[in-house]
């Protein structure tokens, strides 16, 4: 029993990091394009200065897959609840 307890921890720790990686390696923001952002544009009349040149960037992205990390988390919550409701199961006696 103890090594069956085993494996099903073991392959509850594999899902949830499988999931994990999958979020990670997923690419952000797939089907959309990146916006871009147009700044505007100013001229000075310098003398004798250099003037800076003005790059268009576009913006980085950032935040996070949270359905993914969601899904995980739940699955996490699902998987130990399930775990420490087996260990706590009294052994039957007839």
């Amino acid at each position: 029993m103890k090594a069956y307890k085993l494996a099903a921890a073991s392959a509850a720790v594999a899902a949830v990091l499988g999931l994990g990686m999958t979020a990670a390696t997923a690419d952000d923001y797939t089907g959309t394009t990146t916006p871009t952002v147009l700044g505007e544009q100013i001229s000075r009349t310098t003398t004798g200065a250099v003037a800076a040149t003005n790059t268009a960037r576009g913006l980085p992205v950032t935040g996070g897959d949270i359905a993914g990390l969601t899904v995980a988390g739940l699955g996490a919550i699902g998987v130990g609840t399930v775990l420490v409701r087996r260990g706590r199961r009294r052994p039957t006696t007839a």
